[in-house]
C-alpha cells in the first residue's frame, strides 16, 4: 500500500502524516478484533492502544451483546487509560480501531487526554453500508470525530482494510432471507406500474448475481455489478413505459 490509498482525514493537515507499515499492522489487529466479536455473536468492532514506543498496552471488542449498549472497545480502552496511564502517557498514546469512535467514544477519548486515532473505516462509510444492508438505524446521530473532539490527531480511513470490515458488518446483517437494501424492489413502484412481470421478479431479486451465489454469500463488488444489471434491465424498461404512457 502507498500513501495514495490512505485518505488524510479529520484533525490533521493534508500530506502531514500518513498511515505506515506499524499503523496497518495494528489496524489489523482491529479488525482481528472485530471478527472475533462477531464470531461470538457481538456488533464486529475491534480497538488496541498502543504507547508512543509501539508497544501495545491493551485491547478490546465490542460487547453490547451484554446489553450494555455502551462497551464500545473505544470507551473500555479510554477508561483503562485513566485507570493505568499517567496524563503525560495518554497523550502520547494512540488508539487504532477498525471503525471510526461514535459521539460517545471520541468524547471518552478526549475527556482522558488520549492522543491519535487511526481507524481502518469512517463513520460516513458505516452509515452507507447499513443504509445499504437495510440495518435499523442507530439512536445516536452519527458525527466526525473532529466535530466531536476538535483537537485530537485522526487519520483514516484506508480502503483495504475497510473492505474487510464492510464484509464483517454484511455478517452481521445477512441471513435467511436477507437481501441488500441495493436489491429491493420497492414495492409502491412495482405495483404503481401495473407490470405483473415485474412483481413476479420481486421473488428473482437477486437473479442478477453470479449463478450458485446465495445473496448471504455475495461480496461488495458482486452485489454492486447485480445492482447496475439490475437497473440496466428493469429501470431504464420502467422509464420507457413511463414515457409511452405520457
Amino acid at each position: 500500500m502507498n500513501n495514495s490509498d490512505v485518505v488524510p482525514h479529520c484533525g490533521r493537515l493534508k500530506g502531514t502524516v500518513r498511515v505506515d507499515d506499524n499503523d496497518l499492522r495494528f489496524l489489523r489487529r482491529c479488525v482481528e478484533l472485530a471478527a472475533d466479536a462477531l464470531q461470538q455473536g457481538d456488533e464486529p468492532f475491534g480497538s488496541v492502544l498502543v504507547d508512543a514506543n509501539g508497544r501495545l498496552l491493551h485491547e478490546d471488542r465490542n460487547r453490547v451483546a451484554s446489553g450494555d449498549k455502551t462497551r464500545h472497545p473505544e470507551f473500555a480502552l479510554a477508561r483503562w487509560a485513566a485507570e493505568n496511564l499517567s496524563p503525560a502517557e495518554r497523550a502520547v498514546a494512540t488508539v487504532y480501531t477498525s471503525g471510526e469512535h461514535c459521539p460517545m467514544c471520541a468524547a471518552a477519548h478526549a475527556w482522558v487526554g488520549l492522543g491519535r486515532i487511526v481507524y481502518a473505516s469512517s463513520s460516513q462509510q458505516l452509515t452507507q453500508w447499513l443504509n445499504d444492508f437495510g440495518a435499523p438505524p442507530s439512536p445516536v446521530r452519527s458525527l466526525p470525530i473532529r466535530e466531536v473532539a476538535p483537537a485530537v490527531v485522526v487519520d483514516g480511513p484506508v480502503d483495504e482494510l475497510a473492505q474487510q470490515v464492510r464484509e464483517l458488518h454484511r455478517r452481521l446483517h445477512s441471513g435467511p432471507g436477507w437481501i441488500p437494501a441495493a436489491l429491493r424492489v420497492s414495492r409502491s413502484r412495482v405495483e404503481g406500474s401495473g407490470r405483473k412481470r415485474n412483481t413476479q421478479g420481486m421473488d428473482r431479486r437477486a437473479g442478477f448475481l453470479p449463478e450458485g451465489v446465495a445473496i448471504s454469500e455475495a461480496t461488495p463488488k458482486q452485489v454492486d455489478d447485480a445492482v447496475a444489471a439490475y437497473e440496466r434491465e428493469y429501470l431504464s424498461q420502467d422509464e420507457d413505459e413511463v414515457h409511452k404512457e405520457k
